[in-house]
């Protein structure tokens, strides 16, 4: 039987944001927050709508500074595609957009924004001031939620992975 941390890097293949570090991460512990299942829901999504989604906000609950190296989503369900993923300054955004359709009216336009992807700090005891996001593309009808995110982070020169709650229930509309 495979630990959990390796069975969900077996399961989600090679769509992620991730900097470039030598050596498999360790479980990681230093990570607390996300969200419960279907804390957040949208019920009115269009096949070929594409949506940007809010991973949750790495909270830093250890004594040293983390550096945040990569993030995803471990079980994107049938009708929802990952196009991209983004990390963007929440003073850049107006706050925390949790999920917010590309291009519509009051939205940032990520594509113009600074992308932190190659890695941010969040110091102890903080979020700090960055939100990861995935572009998702509805590729038709969606029965699953999106329960469980993965962080990849640094901590002095060890790196570790950690599973998190991402509470999405997305479905399309009639």
């Amino acid at each position: 039987m495979l630990p959990l941390a390796l069975a969900c890097l077996a399961v989600t293949g090679g769509s992620s944001w991730e900097s470039t570090h030598a050596g498999e991460p360790r479980p990681g512990h230093a990570l607390a927050g996300g969200l419960d299942h279907n804390e957040l829901g949208y019920r009115h999504a269009v096949k070929g709508q594409v949506l940007w989604f809010a991973l949750p906000g790495p909270y830093n609950r250890s004594g040293q500074d983390m550096e945040i190296t990569g993030g995803e989503i471990v079980d994107l369900p049938a009708g929802l595609k990952a196009l991209d993923y983004g990390v963007f300054d929440i003073r850049d955004t107006g706050g925390t957009p949790l999920l917010a359709a590309e291009g519509a009216p009051h939205m940032p336009d990520f594509a113009r924004l600074k992308d932190y992807s190659s890695g941010f700090t969040v110091q102890p005891g903080g979020y700090g001031h960055h939100v990861p996001m995935v572009r998702l593309l509805v590729t038709g009808k969606v029965t699953e939620d999106v329960e469980l995110c993965r962080y990849t982070y640094r901590q002095g020169k060890l790196r570790y992975s950690q599973l998190i709650g991402c509470g999405l229930e997305l479905r399309v509309g009639k």
